[in-house]
């Protein structure tokens, strides 16, 4: 069989709820309370909205705000059958390893324009936006929007929500939308702050505030599941590493060879060393205990580095994590990474020109909606994850 040159690059898809979208009474000392939810609404608007406007008119803050990252929009596409959107959204500036590329600020939105050009390649007179792609695929089907990450792209799901939410507060229209301005006094200058507030009414209610919230999902339900598995934890695992200096037991001679560098046949020795440690805490956590600890773990940890490409099975384990045991301090140890619902998707690089267009990302997606979305049909039934995990994060794979 004769190997062919198709090359490959791996994206990861991050899931989130959807926690708050919609109108809501905000009350005091209580939750928000919903009074509208019109996430198909908006999104059709927003599409509309988009589709009618240059790149740089994309920005629904307006040119007179000072935020320092902006957003703008640099392809959508829409599917009429899932009734799925994807966004390519271009975050200003460049990311921390320098990956920045600039857009034609005149171009019209589509779902397949590729005017993406480097630093390197720009021609004087041209009017460009300088940043990165964020990939966002909304699948109002389920109430949950994806982030796709690339080598290449980033990711920023707060600056998506308040994309959306600037949208709705000041481009949309809406017949009983109020626009106050505002000042506060500033700490550190005598110059107020200057601010729009932007309030609904909806029959008796007139202080309504749109609201867009998400949370990263997560592979467990609150009630029996949690409830059962909890009373089978016999402990709870804290994995780190940690890194110890080692002595430079050389002559000052042999020192020497460090400042020439690769010219004498001689490396400098590794003076750190890396020391993987467990910590193993017997007791049995309540729901609610294991509950918070979940929830905590999967908003400040991320286990994944998803600008690698190292798919090595041993991924994760110079990470810190935490896991349970279920069998007593011999068993095997569930890692609470289990409890991330990522995917990992591989499409055709020769597809890529700088970015990925919206259009050709709905079709992979799509191509495997059935895969990626499948647990999302039985929320309420998800089975406790297999224990024998201890050497690596599972994500699963789709191919291109």
């Amino acid at each position: 069989m004769s190997k062919t040159n198709f090359k490959t690059e791996r994206g990861i898809i991050t899931f989130f709820d959807l926690e708050m979208f919609g109108l809501y009474k905000i009350r005091q000392g209580k939750s928000p309370e919903l009074v509208e939810k019109n996430l198909s609404h908006v999104l059709c608007n927003l599409h509309s909205w988009i589709c009618s406007r240059t790149v740089e008119q994309s920005v629904p803050w307006g040119k007179d705000n000072n935020r320092r990252t902006k957003a703008y929009c640099k392809n959508i596409s829409y599917d009429s059958t899932t009734g799925d959107y994807l966004f390519v959204i271009w975050k200003t500036l460049g990311d921390n390893s320098g990956n920045i590329q600039g857009i034609d600020a005149e171009s019209k939105i589509d779902g397949t324009s590729d005017n993406v050009v480097s630093a390197s390649d720009t021609q004087g007179g041209g009017k460009y936006i300088w940043g990165v792609p964020c990939y966002y695929w909304v699948i109002p089907e389920y109430n949950k929007i994806a982030s796709i990450r690339f080598p290449s792209s980033n990711t920023d799901t707060d600056l998506f929500c308040h994309y959306i939410k600037a949208y709705v507060d000041f481009r949309m229209e809406h017949p009983n939308k109020k626009v106050i301005d505002m000042t506060r006094p500033r700490n550190d200058s005598p110059e107020d702050v200057h601010y729009k507030r932007v309030l609904f009414s909806q029959g008796d209610d007139e202080s309504l505030v749109f609201k867009v919230q998400t949370k990263q999902t997560r592979m467990i339900t609150s009630g029996a599941n949690i409830e059962e598995l909890c009373k089978k934890i016999t402990h709870i695992v804290y994995h780190d590493v940690i890194e110890t200096n080692i002595p430079d037991t050389r002559e000052k001679w042999q020192k020497l060879f460090d400042a020439v560098g690769d010219v004498f046949s001689r490396s400098s020795p590794i003076l750190s060393k890396k020391h993987r440690v467990e910590l193993l805490v017997e007791g049995t956590p309540t729901p609610e205990e294991f509950t918070k600890l979940i929830d905590e773990y999967i908003e400040n940890h991320n286990p994944i580095s998803e600008d690698t490409e190292n798919n090595n099975e041993n991924v994760g384990n110079d990470h810190a994590r935490i896991g349970f045991k279920i069998n007593g301090k011999n068993g095997s140890t569930t890692w609470l990474d289990e409890y991330v619902y990522r995917h990992e998707i591989h499409v055709d690089l020769s597809n890529r020109n700088k970015h990925y267009s919206s259009s050709y990302l709905m079709s992979v997606v799509k191509a495997h909606r059935n895969d990626l979305v499948n647990c999302f049909k039985n929320e309420d039934i998800i089975e406790q994850p297999e224990a024998d995990n201890d050497t690596a994060v599972q994500i699963h794979k789709i191919g291109a």
